[in-house]
């Protein structure tokens, strides 16, 4: 059996009410909410558990973008990689490249910033 991509098309994405996903092929969905928000969704399975990662809201992410982003994590799928588990690491890699990129003195003010607020005066404590 021929699998089939690109099921959806933009009118019936905008047309989309009632709540539930709504397969595009090949892993991705629309996800309607109750509340009528709308957002795309790949959808895979890892050791018999199945996954739901976020590809963005519907109002930022166009039809097109979204069966990219599934191209994408299709690919790495084929690769043995877990595409949650590779984004997760690259955003600890960028927090932790930010975290590098302080000095010493930017960290120092930013602690004395932070917490001054809760230090009393000397001239308050004497009295």
């Amino acid at each position: 059996m021929q699998r089939v991509f690109g099921k959806l098309t933009m009118l019936g994405v905008r047309q989309a009410r009632r709540p539930g996903l709504y397969g595009d092929g090949g892993g991705l969905f629309l996800q309607v909410n109750r509340n009528g928000s709308k957002s795309w969704i790949y959808r895979y399975k890892v050791a018999g558990k199945h996954r739901l990662m976020g590809l963005g809201p519907l109002h930022s992410v166009a039809l097109a973008e979204a069966r990219e982003a599934a191209r994408v994590c299709r690919q790495m799928r084929l690769a043995g990689v877990d595409p949650i588990d590779k984004r997760r690491a690259e955003r600890v890699q960028r927090r932790l490249a930010a975290a590098r990129s302080l000095s010493f003195a930017e960290c120092a003010a930013a602690y004395i910033r932070a917490h001054e607020a809760g230090w009393r005066d000397e001239k308050s404590a004497r009295q």
